[in-house]
């Protein structure tokens, strides 16, 4: 059993996005940029009416998970004194992203605690440790998936390959071309509240 030790833990503090849209951006920001095969994760809160700015995408997809290659996906809730070992392929980008509670995670010897809103990156490893020592209930997700070894080339809401990709996206959206024809015109419903 080689248990993954913890290799970055970056807290995702809470910002104003949209209206009415209180945003926790883990996955995405500077310290955790293109975590292949990972471009985003975001712990958000909404409440009517709610919703965010009209933006384009093309290179991806939001959803809960969408990748290109398989994946593993869990959500823990571990009562106190809760210890659980969860195999993960060798190779696979693995980290948690804490909810509530806290964990203690990593092999016995070099275990640290990880307070709630935080993603913890994983070193490779064939399984990740998880222990609840504290005095209520921890829930979070484990995210693993096979890195897709690919370039990524990011620029706002774009995610290509390459960077001429990227010039061509924009170009197309500015002209409403190539999957874009709507855009010129639509508007969303929440639109004028920004």
């Amino acid at each position: 059993m080689d248990v993954r030790r913890v290799e970055k833990t970056v807290l995702s503090v809470e910002q104003s996005e949209g209206v009415g849209a209180r945003v926790r951006r883990s996955i995405g920001r500077k310290e955790l940029r293109n975590l292949d095969p990972f471009l985003m994760l975001d712990e958000f809160r909404v409440s009517k009416p709610a919703g965010f700015p009209d933006h384009p995408h093309r290179g991806f997809e939001t959803s809960k998970v969408n990748t290109r290659t398989p994946t593993l996906y869990l959500d823990f809730k571990m009562q106190t004194d809760a210890l659980h070992v969860q195999p993960v392929p060798s190779g696979w980008t693995t980290f948690i992203y804490t909810l509530s509670g806290s964990i203690h995670v990593g092999p016995d010897e070099e275990q640290q605690k990880v307070e709630p809103h935080h993603t913890v990156v994983f070193a490779d490893g064939d399984c990740v440790k998880v222990q609840n020592k504290g005095s209520e209930v921890s829930h979070f997700v484990l995210i693993a998936g096979e890195p897709i070894k690919e370039p990524v080339v990011q620029h706002g809401p774009f995610v290509m390959t390459t960077e001429e990709e990227i010039t061509q996206a924009i170009k197309d959206y500015q002209t409403g071309r190539n999957g874009f024809e709507r855009a010129v015109n639509w508007r969303s419903k929440i639109r004028d509240a920004f």
